[in-house]
């Protein structure tokens, strides 16, 4: 909506004039005379001056001189766009939400009352600012990793949908779109998580970088929260196309557990213990050698390999279950004798 975008922008706006002036002042050589450290640390000099001008008083480290011209009308700009620029966002979404209507709560608002909102809205503020300032030091892999804080706290949502479907019986008609959703958000936890944090820190990306503790986050992370957020989002648009279709329960629930299951296999039966391998290979004898012919024609490893097998057939089955149910909706439908119960506040048509 327009205050989503404007909140958008509100985040946005200071870091990318810091971030821009930061970006290039580290090219100019009027500005790089200006550093005693020309290291890492004066990288931090000038990101630090900048964000301090652009968000509190103006300070600096005792390493940059900070008075010359290029310093004083950047200086001045990221002060005028800090204090007055972000004025114009925030009276917008006052404005916005002003003339908004109030709205009876239903069984799928988002309470604000609560802890997991304060928690949600806590590990949000932190960890965008985190993400926005920290990048160009070792502390942004760091934040990256507890990104997944909030993303696990918004899988808890659908969970408690999923338990109210029971005693809402159209509510229960979306039951495998709100397991879908709760599957998404152990993905979150489990594949850009634990192993996202496995690898992101720079003291283990040096090691582990293309090997299979890579490939282990990356087939969890990539298709255990966007696959199965596609998969959501496509039964959802599926049950307002064909409101009258009957499902094929067996075929989703075969589909659902073959793929969550499957791709489990693949990372405990495979990926994740040959890039534990692999990193013993690279602390033992270095980098190469994790790579090489010689490592990977191993007996053990030739058997890891192998282990993929019956998660991969188990992932495929449920691909293949997913896409006969998809099929069967249009080519051997089964309608119902009535329609959909109603939600509170529904009505026929919509």
């Amino acid at each position: 909506g327009t205050e989503m975008k404007l909140v958008v922008l509100y985040i946005v706006f200071v870091p990318l004039v810091i971030l821009l002036f930061t970006g290039i002042s580290v090219v100019m050589h009027s500005s790089l005379n200006s550093l005693e450290n020309h290291g890492p640390h004066g990288l931090t000099e000038m990101t630090y001056a900048f964000t301090s001008m652009a968000n509190n008083n103006g300070s600096a480290f005792g390493g940059l001189t900070g008075n010359t011209n290029w310093f004083n009308i950047t200086g001045a700009l990221s002060m005028l766009v800090g204090r007055f620029f972000l004025m114009i966002q925030v009276l917008a979404i006052a404005g916005s939400l002003g003339r908004k209507q109030p709205t009876p709560a239903t069984a799928g608002t988002f309470p604000t009352n609560t802890g997991l909102f304060t928690a949600l809205l806590t590990g949000v503020v932190v960890i965008v600012v985190g993400l926005t300032y920290f990048p160009i030091i070792a502390l942004g892999p760091v934040f990256s990793a507890l990104e997944v804080v909030p993303l696990t706290l918004l899988g808890l949502g659908p969970l408690q949908t999923y338990r109210q479907s029971k005693s809402l019986p159209w509510l229960g008609a979306y039951k495998w779109v709100i397991l879908s959703f709760v599957a998404v958000g152990f993905w979150n936890t489990v594949g850009a998580g634990l192993l996202g944090f496995a690898i992101n820190p720079p003291a283990s990306l040096y090691y582990v970088q293309g090997l299979n503790m890579t490939a282990a986050h990356g087939h969890t992370a990539l298709f255990g929260v966007y696959g199965m957020l596609g998969m959501g989002l496509m039964l959802f648009c599926l049950r307002g196309i064909k409101p009258q279709a009957m499902w094929r329960e067996g075929l989703l629930r075969g589909s659902f557990w073959s793929l969550n299951i499957g791709l489990s296999l693949m990372g405990i039966l495979t990926l994740l213990p040959l890039g534990l391998l692999q990193l013993r290979a690279v602390l033992d004898h270095g980098y190469w050698f994790a790579r090489s012919a010689e490592f990977m024609d191993r007996p053990l490893i030739h058997m890891l390999v192998w282990m993929r097998v019956p998660g991969d057939t188990l992932f495929a089955v449920g691909a293949l279950l997913i896409a006969v149910f998809v099929a069967a909706l249009w080519l051997a439908p089964k309608r119902r004798r009535a329609t959909l119960p109603l939600g509170k506040g529904q009505t026929e048509g919509v």
